[in-house]
């Protein structure tokens, strides 16, 4: 999707902001699998050109053949259990370079949180990428704790993040780990305080079971339907 920086006159009459704000309500709200499409979009508000308005569209369109789709929670017995996965794409934006970061927080399978987010900083490899996507997901986690804890929900268990890049899950317990960007320094010691304290217990999960992958980025329809049912995330 290009980017512009010059208005288009064909999108004058045409409500793209108030499109999108709706489309944003929905992506947040009940429908995960349109929040990277959405975040994209977003990104062209002062700009947007006539591509912009079609790919809106067109998610109008799959919103329309899938309205019977939905976040699927199932009664479950027992003790509730908190759990997460994280994701980036690393510096898929062809502009400036910057990575998307995809978080998934779920309550006994499903999720309640999911978040498709631009990095506000520039990654320099991917293992600073996936460790940006996971501040921001333990960060998710530690709030969802404290609100459940406000419902009188204690988590008592160090909650699971499942990650599929070794190297991030390695700079999270590794001691010595030292970074000459101020950013990434700063998230490793936030991070690393929760796995020494455990409150997060680092999971690896290979990529083919990530839940937060199309979270980042496009990929193809058949991953893409079993990463949703994975989530939970069906026909009613």
């Amino acid at each position: 999707m290009v980017k512009m920086d010059k208005a288009d006159t064909r999108m004058k009459n045409r409500p793209y902001r108030s499109l999108v704000g709706s489309l944003l309500y929905v992506a947040t709200g009940t429908r995960p699998d349109i929040a990277y499409t959405v975040c994209q979009l977003s990104r062209h508000l002062e700009f947007p050109h006539e591509e912009h308005w079609n790919a809106a569209i067109r998610v109008l369109r799959y919103l329309k053949t899938t309205q019977s789709k939905g976040i699927c929670y199932e009664g479950v017995s027992g003790n509730l259990q908190l759990s997460a996965y994280t994701d980036a794409d690393w510096a898929s934006n062809k502009w400036n370079r910057r990575s998307i970061s995809g978080v998934f927080i779920m309550i006994n399978g499903a999720p309640v949180i999911f978040k498709s987010k631009m990095q506000q900083s520039v990654a320099l490899s991917t293992a600073e990428a996936e460790y940006m996507a996971l501040s921001l997901c333990v960060q998710e986690v530690l709030w969802t704790r404290s609100l459940l804890k406000e419902m009188q929900v204690q988590i008592n268990y160090a909650v699971k993040i499942h990650e599929d890049n070794q190297s991030a899950i390695a700079i999270a317990k590794n001691d010595g780990y030292q970074s000459r960007a101020k950013h990434i320094d700063i998230r490793y010691h936030f991070v690393r305080e929760q796995v020494k304290d455990k409150i997060i217990d680092l999971q690896y999960t290979e990529t083919k079971s990530q839940l937060a992958d199309f979270l980042t980025k496009p990929i193809s329809t058949k991953k893409f339907e079993s990463l949703l049912d994975k989530a939970r995330i069906r026909d009613f």
